[in-house]
């Protein structure tokens, strides 16, 4: 958005310096309101980025839980396994001290 550089400041830099002068300060102001604006848009962009990548190094992702899911029921279904094979050792065993 183009800076505007108010009419007091403008006046006073005429009454001061002149009115050609003024015009220059003002259009050398006005140029710098502008590098700062840019600039300020280029480090929001640039720190954004830098928050997002933070995060996603951080942070747990959908992909990451579905990796996790998938190793735990593996774990689950040999749990799961061991313990059948346990049932029947047992039951095996309530047969002989029967």
């Amino acid at each position: 958005m183009p800076a505007t550089l108010p009419v007091e400041l403008y006046d006073m830099l005429e009454k001061k310096i002149g009115k050609n002068d003024a015009r220059e300060v003002g259009k050398i102001i006005l140029a710098s309101f502008d590098a700062i604006e840019q600039r300020s848009e280029a480090v929001v962009i640039q720190k954004k980025a830098e928050i997002k990548e933070e995060l996603t190094k951080e942070l747990t992702t959908k992909e990451d839980l579905i990796k996790s899911e998938g190793r735990l029921n593996e774990k689950i279904a040999a749990a799961n396994e061991k313990i059948s094979t346990f049932k029947g050792d047992l039951a095996k065993l309530e047969v002989r001290l029967s």
